[in-house]
């Protein structure tokens, strides 16, 4: 066992930046964005809202963990950059965060609101064949997690009711509340990833909006989606970006060189790395000391991280 896997063991993982589970990230927001981007900022009586950037095979137990804690207990849209496990794995737990404000006529139980989930059209082939089952039937007589037998009763399960929709790429669609644009990046060179970036209003109290770019798989930024971004965005505020290595290559994630040159490109304020293997980095102290010696705010991210407005 590695030395960062050894120390993972150790303790509260509330209290350990060493334990880590699959990039996720909540974003809480007041925004009342449109498509266009001519929304209108939120004030002290909008509801806050939360859009969750993949539910991957650790979502449940980090989910459970972190969202008590800053009072969450629903999450009002999902959006996927991925087709991997890593990203999706815990799409049919999103039941327990769902909301249930009527009841269903036919059965009394407590009916979920469905859950809009973004995906790139691909990733919503890959979710069919994986999840089935939270698909309505394709002849209409059964719905999500549905089966209608010979007589024509049904049989119900209670799995996520989920409202999937397809993103395309630099198109911006409307997540919650929240406008988000998909960036594809390469995530291997066989597979489109999609990164977001998106702009968390600060509100009429005057606090600053801040923009975002969402990197969490790149192992190669195409050329048009670099020159979208310098481009077409406003400047980031935060970058997070993927780094599995140090320097040494590997064919489906950034190193941390590479990722040093793409932050010195772009020229966030500040950028939190994810991804990291525990066999290459140093464990999360002893490098962040190393990062705050750098000319650039570089230092890796950690379960439980919150960044306000």
């Amino acid at each position: 066992m590695c030395k960062v896997s050894s120390l993972a063991t150790e303790g509260d993982p509330k209290l350990n930046k060493d334990y880590r589970g699959n990039p996720s990230l909540m974003i809480v927001h007041k925004n009342n964005d449109t498509v266009d981007g001519k929304g209108s900022s939120g004030d002290k009586e909008t509801k806050l809202q939360n859009v969750i950037i993949d539910v991957g095979k650790t979502f449940t137990e980090n989910a459970l963990r972190w969202m008590p804690q800053h009072g969450k207990t629903s999450i009002d849209a999902v959006v996927l950059t991925h087709e991997h496990m890593d990203a999706i794995a815990g799409l049919d737990d999103l039941r327990g965060f769902q909301m249930l404000p009527t009841k269903d006529p036919k059965t009394g139980y407590p009916q979920q609101t469905p859950l809009p989930v973004f995906s790139s059209k691909l990733c919503l082939e890959v979710l069919k064949r994986q999840f089935f089952y939270l698909f309505p039937k394709e002849d209409g007589g059964s719905s999500a997690g549905e089966t209608t037998l010979a007589d024509g009763s049904k049989i119900r399960r209670y799995v996520s009711k989920l409202d999937f929709r397809v993103v395309e790429s630099f198109k911006p669609f409307v997540a919650a509340g929240l406008r988000m644009v998909p960036l594809p990046v390469m995530h291997g060179e066989d597979l489109v990833c999609n990164g977001y970036a998106f702009s968390v209003d600060g509100g009429k109290s005057g606090n600053k909006t801040l923009n975002v770019v969402y990197l969490s798989d790149i192992s190669r930024m195409p050329a048009e989606t670099e020159r979208f971004i310098m481009e077409e965005l406003p400047p980031i505020d935060v970058l997070v970006v993927d780094s599995l290595n140090l320097s040494n290559p590997n064919p489906t994630h950034y190193t941390f060189e590479e990722a040093l040159k793409l932050v010195r490109k772009l020229k966030p304020e500040r950028t939190f790395v994810v991804g990291m293997s525990c066999d290459l980095f140093l464990p999360h102290h002893e490098m962040n000391k190393q990062l705050a010696e750098l000319d650039i705010k570089i230092e890796l991210a950690y379960d439980g991280l919150v960044v306000k407005v």
